[in-house]
């Protein structure tokens, strides 16, 4: 064999070795586009805020998964509170048109001794102050629970906050004061901008009724630090009754008296209404105006 093949072959056969010897002995590298699915979920109780989200691997316990099962329309064995709300039945029984023109949006019926409380309330403030009596309305009276749901449980915000989260702006079904019929969230027609806004507070229809809305049986729910824990809303009142219509002095203008308590307003004759029960759209004001309702 010439001595130039000899040479090609044996650099043939060292270049054989040095492949099979890379192939047996090379390094296993993973691929850094690997994708890397954690192994747990951060749970809910372990963040704090509003923003807490709501995690579909993470098992709900304790008032969040009450408020899971709500949303999924079961009230049945509801316990007494849930995220510091308070339970309350449904009042649309008894239920009978607001004072003629005091609707602004979602405030067409209430109960009657409300009513009656209310329409008393509008002729003092008629009286004492008449740019805030024209100015007075309802944004949002009696709510039923198909409503209520619609506002807790469909508000894309719920994703973000957490059921604990959602329940500070916005109470779970069958925990809202708007379900009985007393209660109301009063707006400012002078000042739309501040309706289901903490600067409601400062409108002219929200410092008189902080100043005289106890005289006709009306309570702020929800003042600054309340005991539920939940946002401050300074537009939203609840009767808890107590007014007594005064005695007129002589038989004069009936018109200008009082109604007594328990008799429905005498501008709409006390006509029983059908609540609406319609959801409302899938939207909540931004958090920082959002409203607990």
């Amino acid at each position: 064999m010439r001595r130039g093949a000899k040479i090609m072959f044996v650099l043939g056969a060292i270049l054989l070795v040095l492949v099979v010897a890379y192939v047996l002995f090379r390094p296993h590298v993973r691929d850094t586009d690997e994708v890397i699915a954690p192994t747990t979920d951060t749970p809910e109780t372990a963040l704090s805020g509003p923003a807490a989200p709501v995690s579909a691997r993470t098992p709900l316990t304790g008032d969040a998964a009450i408020a899971a099962k709500i949303c999924a329309g079961d009230m049945a064995d509801l316990p007494a509170s849930l995220f510091g709300h308070q339970k309350f039945a449904d009042g649309s029984a008894g239920l009978v048109a607001a004072p003629a023109g005091f609707n602004m949006s979602n405030c067409p019926a209430m109960q009657g001794d409300m009513a009656s409380g209310l329409a008393a309330m509008l002729r003092a403030a008629r009286a004492e102050a008449p740019a805030v009596a024209d100015a007075m309305g309802g944004v949002s009276c009696y709510r039923g629970i198909d409503y209520q749901r619609g506002l807790y449980c469909r508000s894309p915000n719920l994703a973000a906050r957490g059921y604990a989260g959602q329940a500070y702006w916005v109470a779970p079904p069958g925990y809202s004061e708007h379900a009985t019929g007393r209660a109301i969230d009063f707006g400012d027609r002078s000042r739309t901008d501040c309706n289901v806004s903490p600067c409601f507070a400062v409108t002219p229809v929200g410092r008189w009724l902080a100043a005289n809305a106890a005289r006709f049986g009306f309570r702020l729910s929800f003042p600054k630090d309340n005991a539920a824990s939940v946002a401050h809303e300074p537009w939203h009142y609840y009767y808890v009754g107590g007014y007594v219509a005064p005695v007129p002095a002589s038989s004069g203008d009936a018109t200008s008296a009082p109604t007594p308590a328990g008799e429905p307003p005498a501008t709409n004759a006390g006509a029983p209404v059908t609540p609406d029960t319609t959801a409302p759209p899938e939207t909540d004001p931004p958090e920082a105006v959002a409203p607990q309702v």
